[in-house]
């Protein structure tokens, strides 16, 4: 597992909450050869995966 992912961290701005810019800037600087489409699907994926795990904890 990669060490530089946090569940909780903060943003350059110090916040805990990340921006869909902040989102679509860590895959371009992680990944090599990021279309417009893929980026839209890969920041879409994590939107939905992150939802999926607070709905889990809440048990809704």
């Amino acid at each position: 597992m990669n060490e530089n992912i946090q569940l909780i961290s903060t943003n350059e701005r110090g916040d805990s909450m990340y921006t869909v810019y902040d989102i679509a800037n860590w895959f371009l600087s992680n990944l090599e050869n990021v279309t417009n489409k893929k980026l839209q699907k890969l920041v879409y994926y994590a939107y939905s995966g992150i939802l999926f795990l607070i709905m889990k904890v809440q048990k809704i």
